[in-house]
């Protein structure tokens, strides 16, 4: 029995796989990091994105004070203790597209005027999700994943009103 060998019909069509694979490959990885307040928007349409995290993530990895989420919400935990702030968990976010509007969930805490808007200090940061009071969950920090500094705080800035 002789094995049949594709034809090149057939070579372009792996060839064609294989090229879609190794272009979209990264932004399947990078999807992951991009949801969530302040995450890249539009990576499985930008597969360039997807190489862009990688190298992010390889470069600001090495020698990261926050490296892991355990790490991450431990810090945030000694940061956000309460009242008023609570933490509850943290998610690695890549916020290469710049400044955000902090969302604020139906009854959650609005934070000042001043301060609605997070403007990330890397690439790579650590949304820190948790309880303002009694309210809902909600985004009440960033840390750096890198250096493990607060990047965005919502205490002390909350509006009187709120």
């Amino acid at each position: 029995m002789t094995i049949r060998r594709p034809g090149r019909k057939g070579l372009l069509g792996i060839t064609l796989v294989g090229v879609a694979l190794i272009l979209w490959a990264p932004a399947l990885i990078a999807i992951p990091y991009t949801r969530g307040p302040g995450g890249v928007h539009d990576v499985w349409k930008r597969p360039d994105q997807g190489w862009e995290f990688l190298f992010d993530a390889v470069t600001q990895s090495r020698n990261a004070q926050l490296g892991t989420a355990q790490s991450a919400l431990q810090r945030a935990h000694d940061l956000w203790s309460g009242p008023p702030a609570s933490a509850v968990s943290v998610r690695l976010t890549w916020t290469n597209d710049g400044p955000f509007r902090v969302p604020v969930p139906q009854g959650g805490a609005l934070p000042a005027r001043n301060n609605n808007r997070a403007y990330p200090t890397a690439d790579l940061e650590w949304i820190v999700s948790g309880h303002v009071g009694h309210g809902p969950t909600q985004m009440i920090g960033m840390l750096n994943y890198s250096s493990g500094a607060p990047a965005w705080d919502i205490r002390n800035r909350l509006d009187a009103d709120s």
